[in-house]
């Protein structure tokens, strides 16, 4: 016996829940002849089964984990529930391609959006199919209906209690107020008024995310970790608390992930740095923007204004952090520009964002673009030596275009002390100098294009603006305000002044050495908060202990003299050193410069200043830095252990598995630094 027929509509028509015509005009109806849909029949209703009375059953008190709640809101987790209808749930697909009306509806905070992909997509081709509207082909990003958490989450059902709990709201605040403060503002990566709304509990049709929420209070606890060393523990119960939420995949909200990826980078969770840490979670906010199409055009897509800002500024932070850490480590870039059409940041895309420092987010973003652009071009393992000269070039004149253009705010003849983000402009601006344009290392092969490039009265004035900059923020107390990055250029400024500590010219010699030591105090200072300032400063510090552990079994002054001085060549046990071989005397001065490998048509005077500095103390925060002794002789001070400038190697071994452990994530076991 067959099933009583409906009597209305078709097949394709009931499904997409449409008005058919199937019973005045026969088949095929009109919407499936226009679309060429077969299978234009009757809909036939499934046969319904009679399902006998049940007795009732006592209703069991519901498990514990079964229903978490947060701690300070009582806002119960999403938990899926058992469901005998997992086999009908169709997914994105057929409501994509075939729900028009679902495609074109506005996306708002409970929707969820899809990217269709760029014209290769077998997605983006069957849409363009299947639409009634040809203007549409300049969207690809379309509404879709939300799914039960079962289908997107993993394992909600186990998430650990402490995972959905709350710090009391005192210090919550605290740690939001200072994200706001002193990192969103250059860096938007979250929405603050819509944030504050969400956090408020203003709109109950949007709840806040909870990953986001510990991944912001991860970055705020470490702005003020160094002067609160309590948060240094809730800082890492924050960024365990978010990653348990993202493996999870609590949220619905893919932006969410990218949020809070990006958050996650002010966090070093050890030494690995490859699938661990900043580099890491860069790529993993990458991935996921590419996924949801955050580098293609969104102003022409049914999406929210807040949302469409957000986006916006999102791809633009994500591209900046892509280009400055893959130059830090010397890794390939992830995102290029020539496949995006995100509009260039203007002032309307930073409505939601109090007190945005609008010129630093501009300016560092083209900056990076030209940052991007040139290594491209001059680190290209296909290019021909005179295609990366010219990249150089191209570079050079790309910069200093980007100079003159700079607002009176942002330009370092107008100082702002302590002012993180002109300082973290002019970082990124001449860590970048140093990079294009330092000599080859002295035992390297013959590199041509580095003997053209290189250009010592550049790298000379680009290392002592970064020392300049790092002395400022050191004094004024803000150094917990600077993003990883700053890590590395301090590090690039300090492998240059190392070169020149050993210089024959004793002006320049003296400039290098105050120099370092304001370098170096800066370092111990971010050594407290990034496991890479950690891992540099360990490798100073043994050296210098080394160092002073020799020199006191040396005999007399001569003796200390023919084991460590210029003319007597390196000491026998080094096996690294920051700056080139002792010069030959039988060399001239003018040879001297060229067997330094200094290159160029620079001389000693450009590479720091041509005027030294009187012989002076640095001495803040406990860390010490005499230019010159009483005696005469030159040393390095930081904390307890000098170190002598004749001869400045690492031979130490352990000292140099510590650093190379944070560059390739070999975690050799040393402890803390005390």
């Amino acid at each position: 016996m067959s099933g009583r027929t409906n009597g209305r509509a078709c097949t394709n028509c009931h499904q997409r829940k449409i008005r058919c015509d199937l019973l005045e005009k026969g088949t095929p109806c009109t919407n499936c002849s226009a679309h060429r849909r077969p299978g234009c029949r009757v809909y036939e209703r499934k046969k319904s089964r009679n399902v006998p009375a049940r007795e009732p059953v006592p209703i069991r008190p519901r498990a514990h984990s079964s229903s978490p709640q947060t701690a300070s809101t009582g806002r119960p987790a999403v938990v899926p529930g058992a469901s005998d209808t997992d086999d009908n749930e169709t997914g994105n697909l057929v409501d994509l391609i075939d729900r028009e009306d679902l495609r074109t509806a506005e996306i708002d905070h409970r929707g969820r959006q899809c990217f269709i992909g760029t014209e290769i997509s077998n997605f983006n081709y069957l849409v363009r199919q299947s639409s009634l509207h040809p203007g549409h082909d300049s969207v690809f990003h379309f509404g879709n209906r939300q799914f039960h958490p079962k289908y997107t989450s993993h394992d909600l059902q186990h998430v650990p209690p402490d995972a959905l709990q709350r710090v009391d709201e005192e210090t919550e605040r605290k740690l939001l107020r200072a994200y706001f403060d002193h990192v969103n503002r250059g860096w938007p990566i979250v929405d603050e008024e819509w944030f504050m709304l969400q956090y408020r509990a203003k709109d109950p049709g949007s709840a806040l995310s909870l990953p986001l929420l510990n991944a912001v209070l991860v970055v705020g606890a470490h702005i003020l970790a160094p002067k609160e060393s309590r948060l240094k523990y809730l800082q890492s119960l924050f960024f365990r608390r978010a990653k348990t939420l993202v493996d999870r995949r609590f949220d619905q909200d893919r932006t969410v992930y990218v949020q809070v990826a990006l958050l996650l980078t002010w966090y070093s969770d050890g030494l690995e740095e490859v699938v661990a840490n900043g580099w890491h979670w860069v790529g993993v906010a990458t991935r996921a923007a590419l996924g949801c199409g955050m580098h293609r055009d969104i102003t022409q897509s049914k999406m929210l204004p807040v949302s469409k800002r957000t986006w916006t500024r999102l791809w633009w932070v994500l591209f900046q952090f892509d280009t400055i850490i893959s130059a830090s480590y010397g890794r390939p870039q992830a995102l290029t520009l020539e496949e995006s059409d995100v509009p260039e940041l203007d002032l309307c895309h930073f409505e939601g964002i109090p007190r945005a420092e609008i010129d630093f987010v501009i300016h560092h973003s083209r900056l990076c673009a030209i940052v991007s652009q040139a290594m491209r071009a001059r680190w290209t393992l296909r290019g021909t030596t005179e295609s990366r000269i010219q990249a150089t070039r191209d570079a050079d004149e790309a910069l200093a275009r980007f100079t003159l253009q700079l607002p009176p705010g942002l330009q370092l003849s107008s100082p702002m002390p302590g002012n993180t983000w002109q300082s973290t402009l002019h970082l990124t601006y001449n860590n970048f100098l140093i990079l294009l344009h330092r000599p080859a290392p002295k035992h390297s092969d013959r590199d041509q294009v580095s003997e053209a490039c290189s250009d010592l009265s550049i790298c000379g004035g680009a290392a002592m603006a970064i020392s300049s900059i790092f002395e400022s923020l050191f004094h004024g107390g803000t150094l917990s305000t600077l993003w990883l990055y700053g890590v590395h250029a301090l590090f690039t400024a300090m492998i240059h002044v190392g070169n020149d500590l050993g210089s024959p010219n004793p002006l320049v010699s003296a400039k290098a050495q105050q120099m370092f030591g304001s370098l170096a105090a800066a370092l111990r200072e971010l050594a407290g908060q990034w496991r890479f300032a950690l891992g540099l400063l360990r490798l100073f510090e043994q050296r210098a202990s080394r160092m002073k552990s020799e020199l006191s079994t040396v005999p007399s002054p001569a003796d200390e003299t023919q084991q460590i001085s210029p003319e007597n060549g390196r000491n026998d046990n080094a096996e690294f050193s920051l700056r080139p071989a002792p010069a030959d005397p039988s060399i001239p001065p003018s040879g001297q410069l060229r067997e330094y490998g200094w290159g160029g048509n620079g001389n000693d005077h450009d590479r720091i200043s041509a005027e030294p500095s009187s012989p002076s103390s640095y001495i803040n925060g406990g860390h010490r830095f005499d230019g010159i002794r009483p005696s005469g002789e030159q040393y390095f001070s930081m904390g307890t252990d000098d170190m002598f400038l004749q001869d400045f190697s690492f031979p130490d071994a352990s000292a140099l598995e510590f650093f190379l452990a944070d560059m390739d994530g070999t975690n050799q076991g040393f402890p803390s630094l005390a």
